[in-house]
């Protein structure tokens, strides 16, 4: 990672010129950008979740994650079991059968699913912050 990787995703101005002025000349790998300073949770966050080829597997993983916690929280039984029933079909292979497009379609919508429901499951910052620990997770884990 370094700034032309992180300037393809076209961040907004201020988030760009607040990486370019404390970490401009940083280049690593995505558990090296997780521990810098000054770059909030938030646009961790929002780096990890880019459209990222060779991380799409690594995504989806982070996106059940999150989305575990939320439907978890919601309590509400047929939700937790529609839930639990994707996971079944994402660990049997068979989510790996959509195309593209498809995929990008329902990453999309879980991913805002995902954040919707953890604004009402609990406070926005402590859930980012879980976000976070779940990125440096699976970044340690698959030594990203």
């Amino acid at each position: 990672m370094n700034k032309e990787f992180i300037k393809q995703f076209n961040p907004c101005s201020d988030r760009w010129n607040n990486y370019l002025k404390h970490h401009g000349n940083w280049a690593g790998n995505l558990r090296g950008f997780l521990k810098l300073k000054n770059i909030t949770t938030d646009d961790k966050v929002w780096i990890f979740t880019q459209k990222i080829d060779i991380l799409e597997k690594i995504q989806r993983e982070f996106v059940f994650m999150c989305a575990s916690r939320a439907v978890d929280d919601c309590g509400i039984i047929e939700i937790q079991e529609y839930f639990n029933a994707t996971i079944l079909i994402y660990e049997s292979g068979y989510l790996e059968l959509l195309n593209d497009k498809e995929y990008r379609a329902a990453y999309e919508a879980a991913y805002r699913a995902t954040d919707r429901a953890a604004d009402w499951a609990a406070n926005w910052a402590a859930e980012r912050e879980t976000q976070l620990e779940i990125l440096k997770y699976l970044a340690e884990k698959y030594r990203l």
